[in-house]
Order: structure tokens, then sequence, then C-alpha cells
């Protein structure tokens, strides 16, 4: 897979529709993948809302 730039508008779910593509069934969720950015701080979690 080749990479590209990420933004917070389509990072994990652009990856995810990617990697799904090529590689298939097998392919990690986009949650997964989610955290994995955010992990490397690539991407920032969001703010969690607490009630």
């Amino acid at each position: 897979m080749r990479c590209a730039v990420i933004t917070d508008a389509g990072g994990a779910r652009h990856i995810a529709h990617e990697l799904h593509r090529e590689i298939g069934d097998g392919a990690s969720s986009r949650s997964t993948i989610h955290r994995v950015l955010v992990r490397n701080g690539i991407v920032n979690p969001p703010e969690q809302q607490h009630k």
C-alpha cells in the first residue's frame, strides 16, 4: 500500500477502505486502524463527552 498524508476527514476510514480493497476480508477494522494512528500520534483522539 502506498503512503499518503492522513487528514482527520478520512484517515482511518480511507486506510481501511484501501486495505480492504487490496487485502480483502483479512484487513484490519477501521477502529483498529484509528487506535494505531492515535497511539503513534498521527491523529488526535476525539474529546470524550461525559454526561
